[in-house]
């Protein structure tokens, strides 16, 4: 026996070895920064752009591997199984049924039985016994009598779809022992009696849909062994079975539970349901699901619980959900994502969230991070993609304004800004200093404008710089989004945006009103003095920068200013989001109510300017015409500016989805351009600006001449004086004849 207790040594010994260091240690996984993806197996990481562009990046072509959203169950699984064609390729097209058993008017093919739309009230008696499909669907039978299918052993397929079928006898499908797909959707069945399925041991599919079970009872499906698909969708069942109804499907992969009218899941709603692979319980009315609900599902990977109306779910609800692969919680309007509520589902490669707000409290930045397997996630906003970076698909790609890529995702976007920054800027700053420079002028009005200017040249700094963050961030904005986004550059630039826009119409405004008062009312004392004039500009800038301020102070700015790419909260892509109030009175109540008054002040104007015109010249003038077309040039702009602003606002609380390239030209082009045209209309066009600057032009000409001139005659003297030193009259003559001309 010692030689045996050796030799088991000796193998003990070998097999360590061959266990422990003989096979090789695997590979530990590449891990990328956020923004980035590694290429399968290799130790390299790329920008999350370069997947599934159609060209191979990695090289071993990783990076173009799995592109589409294939999570779940494929698309086309029940179309292989529910009514497939009779005719099918590999079938016989003659029947192989003896012809005396085959009832009147139903087709035959091979051993199949087609007794469509016949307007049958019952079951035919001559039917064979070796038939193996039996099709009844769309007729009239209203009940089936115990036993009369029971003879029917070789069956496999019957179909029993749109008929008018009540109710079920116990045992009325008795002895059908081969069975495998049961149609019996689209009937009035109301209830179910316990065993109603008895005896269908190798029963596979069972269809119920669209009928009017109203509640279930656990017995119901009693000897359904080999059940793998459960559909009860659209009918109007508002609890589960109650009991250990799972018991007796223990090999239960898929249930439908669709368009019922389920108000809640508890913790007993799937107990002993772990052999389920795909659950769906979308549109119902859930309002609440219990902690540990999911537990018992522990082979599950594909929940939908879309469409319902769930409140915030509490931490846990998906505990033990760690095979779930694809998860839907769209469209649950009231659902708030707490920051553990996705722990433990290491396995999530697909999550749908659109119809979720996601910036209710700019926590949601860090929810979406411990799904390290997360491929595709889905939004209604397209800039809550800055949230999973590690996903390598995100929808949309794209708001219109800024891209995967780009912080402006247009090229003529990107032209555009930089056009108008410029002009802005430089047309801004160019009125203030020859308003400062140009004498004899209006005071009051140029303080007017220098002000009017002031505000407009503080959009200009703001579209520089939002031109220069996408020059920054080319071609890998997504990496860099919620940085930008939570940034205190993009909080102060969106508030030098509202600032320069109100500033701007409360403005235009009161100089409208002022102007106004002073032509139709000449030789009535209603101008405002000088002193009121500068109170109410400096109010204007006050409540400028009260509107402006007002998000800083009454929730996160990031969540407000930060909501856009661009800084700037229009909330033309998600009308109801986070501050939508404010935005709604500031951008309809505000601006509409400054632009009718500008309209009416300005066709008051006009009135009044062409009736004194008739009764002094009896025809209107040149001038008059001139004056018709600048106030129409000054009211147009102000109506292309903020006219759309405010009709897009409405339709989009209205529901109505707007382009997103059209939603890119508001935000980044007709909101801004105002701004730029505002010192051509109000000062470089005008004649008394234009004759200022002409004059400030020629005296600093004639000084710059003179300072020439006077170093000119400067030198002579010297040189003169010089040679009168050295004794030369014509040097005394010469100083002379200078002194005198200067």
């Amino acid at each position: 026996m010692g030689w045996a207790r050796c030799v088991i040594c000796f193998l003990a010994v070998c097999l360590h070895t061959c266990v422990c260091t003989g096979l090789p240690e695997p590979k530990s996984r590449t891990h990328c920064e956020l923004g980035k993806f590694p290429c399968g197996n290799l130790p390299t990481c790329l920008p999350l752009q370069l997947q599934c562009d159609g060209k191979e990046d990695c090289s071993n072509g990783a990076d173009e591997v799995n592109c589409g959203d294939n999570n779940g169950w494929p698309d086309h699984l029940q179309s292989q199984v529910v009514n497939p064609s009779l005719d099918s390729a590999g079938i016989p097209r003659d029947c192989h049924l003896d012809l005396p058993v085959v009832p009147y008017l139903c087709q035959c093919i091979y051993t199949h039985i087609k007794c469509e739309k016949l307007g049958l009230v019952s079951i035919p008696a001559n039917i064979s016994q070796d038939v193996t499909r039996l099709n009844l669907q769309h007729n009239l039978i209203e009940s089936l009598q115990n036993n009369s299918l029971g003879k029917l052993t070789a069956l496999r397929s019957l179909n029993l779809r749109g008929n008018r079928i009540r109710t079920l006898p116990a045992g009325a499908f008795k002895g059908l022992t081969n069975l495998g797909q049961l149609y019996l959707s689209e009937n009035l069945l109301e209830t179910l009696p316990a065993g109603a399925f008895q005896g269908l041991q190798r029963l596979k599919w069972l269809y119920l849909q669209r009928n009017e079970l109203k509640s279930l009872h656990a017995d119901v499906f009693q000897g359904l062994n080999s059940l793998n698909w459960l559909d009860l969708r659209f009918n109007s069942l508002q609890n589960l079975p109650s009991g250990l109804w799972c018991d007796h499907m223990p090999a239960l992969l898929w249930l439908e539970m669709e368009g019922n009218d389920i108000e809640q899941l508890t913790s007993s709603s799937f107990t002993r349901c772990s052999s389920l692979t795909v659950v769906n319980v979308r549109n119902n009315s859930l309002k609440s699901i219990g902690r540990d609900t999911f537990t018992p599902l522990s082979s599950v990977w594909e929940l939908d619980i879309s469409w319902n109306s769930l409140a915030p779910l509490p931490i846990g609800t998906f505990n033990g959900l760690g095979h779930l692969k694809l998860l839907n919680l769209s469209y649950n309007s009231d659902m708030i994502l707490s920051l553990d509520l996705f722990f433990g589902l290491d396995n999530l490669t697909s999550l749908d969230l659109r119809g979720l707000e996601m910036s209710q409290d700019c926590q949601h930045s860090r929810v979406l991070l411990s799904l390290e397997n997360l491929h595709f996630v889905y939004f209604d906003d397209f800039s809550y993609c800055r949230y999973a970076l590690q996903a390598r698909g995100c929808s949309p790609k794209s708001d219109g304004i800024s891209s995967l890529e780009n912080l402006l995702a247009l090229e003529f976007l990107r032209v555009v800004v930089w056009v108008l920054a410029c002009f802005t800027v430089l047309g801004n700053s160019f009125v203030i200093l020859g308003r400062l420079l140009i004498k004899n002028e209006n005071n009051m009005h140029s303080l007017f404008i220098r002000n009017l200017c002031a505000a407009d040249l503080l959009m200009g700094v703001y579209l520089i710089i939002i031109a220069s963050r996408d020059v920054i961030y080319r071609n890998e904005f997504i990496q860099h989004a919620l940085s930008w986004q939570e940034s205190v550059l993009c909080q102060f630039s969106g508030f030098l945006a509202m600032l320069s826009s109100e500033v701007s119409v409360l403005l235009l405004a009161y100089m409208s009103m002022e102007r106004c008062l002073i032509i139709v009312f000449p030789f009535r004392t209603m101008e405002p003095s000088t002193r009121q004039n500068q109170t109410f500009i400096a109010c204007i800038w006050l409540f400028g920068l009260l509107i402006a301020t007002l998000p800083f102070l009454i929730q996160d700015s990031t969540c407000f200013y930060g909501s856009s790419s661009v800084c700037f909260p229009l909330h033309l892509r998600s009308p109801y989001g986070q501050g939508w109030v404010y935005g709604a009175v500031v951008f309809i109540g505000l601006n509409l109510c400054a632009w009718f008054i500008i309209l009416l002040c300005y066709v008051c104007m006009f009135v009044s300017i062409h009736r004194t015109r008739m009764r002094t010249t009896g025809q209107p003038t040149h001038k008059a015409d001139w004056i018709g077309w600048r106030f129409f040039f000054i009211v147009l702009t102000d109506s292309l500016c903020w006219i759309p602003t405010v009709v897009l606002k409405l339709l989009v609380l209205h529901g109505v989805n707007i382009s997103e390239t059209f939603n890119a030209v508001i935000a980044v082009v007709v909101l801004p351009i105002n701004s730029s045209i505002n010192p051509i209309l109000y000062s470089i066009s005008t004649s008394n600006f234009k004759d200022g600057s002409l004059r400030i032009f020629r005296t600093r000409r004639q000084s710059l001449s003179r300072i020439v001139t006077g170093n000119s005659a400067g030198n002579t003297n010297m040189s003169a004086r010089t040679s009168l030193d050295q004794g030369n009259p014509e040097g005394q003559v010469l100083v002379e004849e200078k002194e005198s001309t200067l």
